[in-house]
């Protein structure tokens, strides 16, 4: 929902669009599109970004022929637009899983590998996660299913429909031939990614031994600042002039949503040691549009050189009010 504003630098804009899809006049349906839309001040389109949504569903394993077929959506009136609900996920058995015995041995995880695991205590038998969302639904691999023995597994709720994760996409994952660089298995949403997941994680540099010995604490020397954008790709727009306009439709029980931003910019005014006066703009890195509370949050940033001659800095906001007054 939510990601911390110290970051240094963000080389783009971040469109963060929180909320629930609502199926329209609150009757249940199978199926329904979402979409965020973004548009200049003069209705040039930046952004126009639609969501399938889907009542629950399953992958399910015929008891005879073990083909995998994907069930028909049931009915549903909201879901929160969250990756759970997207592609991902993660294939874990513990020690008290009544399956834990027939992992076969090459899906183990070893000794050392025990040791490292995040819960290095009491770690799983056996565990796999998707890289670009280990928080989702429909990452099944066949060593997985297969000593789980389940005859179901939930599949993902919201898709992208110009890529959508289909059965053939599922197979994939079981055949071990997912491409996790492929726009059919990136979790599908407007929210934050998380920094562990990729692609994101790739863009935070390589951290071994020759770093440790050249550049620590600083940053490696492969670290790329988009790191620090953590929207969607194509969420992450270059900083947007006031004026921009958001419509959101299929996020509001009541319909869709149109919101501009106004026409208000935030300036630093430098005091220098010369005693010059030097206005700079400050520029919009973040915004934040939650549907649920009807808020749209905006996060001006502005960067200068640590060894600039400055007395005073000064963070002034000009509204449309005093540009008029």
């Amino acid at each position: 929902l939510q990601e911390s504003d110290l970051s240094p630098f963000k080389p783009r804009c971040d469109v963060i669009v929180n909320g629930s899809a609502y199926a329209p006049g609150g009757l249940p349906v199978r199926e329904m599109s979402v979409s965020l839309r973004l548009l200049t001040a003069d209705r040039q389109i930046l952004l126009d970004k639609p969501l399938r949504v889907s009542g629950e569903r399953f992958f399910v394993r015929h008891p005879l022929t073990g083909q995998w077929s994907l069930s028909e959506p049931e009915p549903f009136i909201s879901l929160p637009l969250h990756y759970q609900y997207a592609f991902g996920g993660e294939c874990r058995i513990d020690k008290d899983n009544d399956a834990a015995g027939r992992v076969p041995d090459k899906h183990r995880l070893n000794p050392e590998q025990q040791a490292g695991h995040p819960q290095p205590d009491n770690p799983p038998v056996a565990h796999t996660a998707c890289i670009t969302n280990p928080s989702g639904r429909g990452f099944i691999e066949r060593w997985y299913a297969d000593t789980l023995r389940q005859s179901q597994f939930p599949a993902p709720r919201i898709t992208d429909p110009r890529h959508p994760f289909t059965l053939d996409s599922f197979l994939r994952c079981q055949d071990g031939q997912a491409d996790f660089a492929a726009a059919a298995f990136q979790p599908a949403g407007f929210g934050f990614l998380a920094q562990s997941w990729q692609p994101r994680l790739a863009l935070a540099g390589t951290y071994d031994r020759h770093w440790l010995e050249t550049r620590h604490p600083g940053l490696p020397a492969d670290f790329d600042f988009s790191h620090w954008n953590g929207a969607p790709e194509e969420q992450q727009i270059p900083y947007p002039s006031p004026g921009l306009r958001f419509e959101v439709q299929g996020m509001h029980p009541h319909g869709d949503i149109a919101v501009q931003l106004p026409a208000d910019k935030a300036v630093v005014l430098l005091r220098m040691d010369d005693g010059s006066l030097v206005p700079q703009w400050m520029v919009m890195d973040t915004l934040i549009l939650d549907t649920e509370k009807m808020t749209l949050a905006v996060t001006w940033r502005y960067h200068i050189n640590i060894s600039a001659p400055v007395r005073v800095m000064e963070a002034r906001y000009i509204t449309e009010t005093s540009q008029e007054g």
